[in-house]
């Protein structure tokens, strides 16, 4: 492996392992977390195994159904994104352990130094472009197959996941709008502030 590649799959990692801190962070805040993410928090409380594991779960099933739209072979490889993101997310979870904030004004600026954090890692994790999330490659196989905009495909799938986060008694609150309205501009800002500096890393011949 040249080192082209070696420093895009740490920064690769790298990203994925800041994001699922946020995501766990704002899981803390318990004020909400994301639609996608209440899926996988609401099964892990209301039927047992990690969060991971219905990450990896969940994820698989999203690849069928994207297959499906596509009218392709599943893109198995996406699959690999899911579960490192499962990984890191079950280990943040451990580390954090019982952590808890009891002061409302605490736990709103824990939420969002969480969503700040996803933002970043989200952003960073995005630069190498390797297979995306499934959840991500759903929406981008929407988006394309109903001639829809980004924003709208996405709208699409919050409101899907929001009603599956609802009944497995997902962690559904102000955060979840919150976040909503957030991660998506944020992403935005921490991918076009560090893609120059990314580009410069990957073609720079070492």
């Amino acid at each position: 492996m040249n080192m082209r590649k070696v420093v895009k799959l740490i920064v690769f990692i790298f990203g994925i392992c800041i994001f699922t801190f946020g995501v766990s962070i704002t899981l803390k805040s318990d004020i909400g977390s994301g639609s996608w993410d209440g899926i996988n928090f609401g099964l892990n409380k209301t039927v047992g195994m990690s969060v991971g594991f219905w990450i990896n779960v969940n994820s698989f099933i999203i690849l069928l159904i994207t297959a499906l739209i596509n009218k392709e072979i599943p893109k198995f490889i996406s699959f690999i994104t899911a579960f490192i993101i499962g990984s890191f997310m079950d280990f943040w979870l451990y580390v954090l352990g019982s952590f808890t904030v009891n002061d409302i004004v605490i736990r709103y600026g824990v939420f969002f130094l969480g969503v700040l954090i996803t933002c970043f890692g989200i952003g960073i994790y995005l630069l190498p472009k390797f297979p995306p999330n499934p959840i991500d490659y759903l929406m981008v196989s929407i988006k394309e197959k109903y001639n829809l905009k980004i924003i709208q495909a996405k709208i699409g799938i919050d409101i899907f996941c929001l009603l599956g986060a609802f009944i497995v008694g997902g962690p559904i609150g102000v955060g979840t709008i919150l976040s909503t309205l957030l991660v998506g501009p944020g992403v935005n800002l921490f991918y076009d502030l560090f893609s120059g500096v990314y580009n410069k890393l990957a073609i720079r011949k070492i």
